[in-house]
């Protein structure tokens, strides 16, 4: 039964091409309004997919977005003076990436590391590689430690 099934084929003028409107009233599809009605909006082109019906679309009724998105931005991780006293000991040396280590920052998410000069550091510590505050800076190297 299934070798039968599988060796059937149409029979020949069961598919019939398919009527093409608006090619005269030999097309079979009639010649004149071809299947759209009489008049209007419809039986013309197409209506865009954005067409409101004549209210004011909204695209229109939204502003204008002020401003422009700067290329050269970059996020800035502000790190403070206190916060590292209590994470680091004396004499050691930072980067971003001892950072990105320790858990401090999230890799991929900020550009840069700006150290900011809030609070006291009386330890003697290795900065590299971060963007500082001038009170920062000044600090820094009051506690003998160095920024590059």
């Amino acid at each position: 039964m299934e070798e039968i099934l599988s060796r059937l084929t149409k029979l020949k003028g069961t598919k019939r091409p398919a009527k093409r409107a608006g090619r005269g009233y030999g097309s079979g599809k009639g010649g004149h309004t071809t299947g759209r009605g009489a008049k209007g909006q419809k039986s013309r082109a197409k209506i865009p997919l954005w067409f409101e019906g004549g209210q004011t679309p909204l695209v229109r009724k939204t502003p204008y977005i002020k401003g422009f998105t700067n290329y050269t931005h970059a996020d800035v991780y502000p790190l403070n003076l206190d916060r590292i006293s209590k994470l680091f000991s004396d004499q050691s040396k930072i980067n971003p990436d001892l950072l990105f280590k320790s858990g401090i920052l999230k890799k991929g998410k900020y550009d840069r590391v700006k150290i900011l000069g809030r609070g006291k550091l009386t330890k003697k510590i290795k900065f590299e590689g971060f963007v500082y505050s001038d009170l920062a800076k000044k600090k820094i190297e009051r506690s003998g430690g160095t920024a590059n």
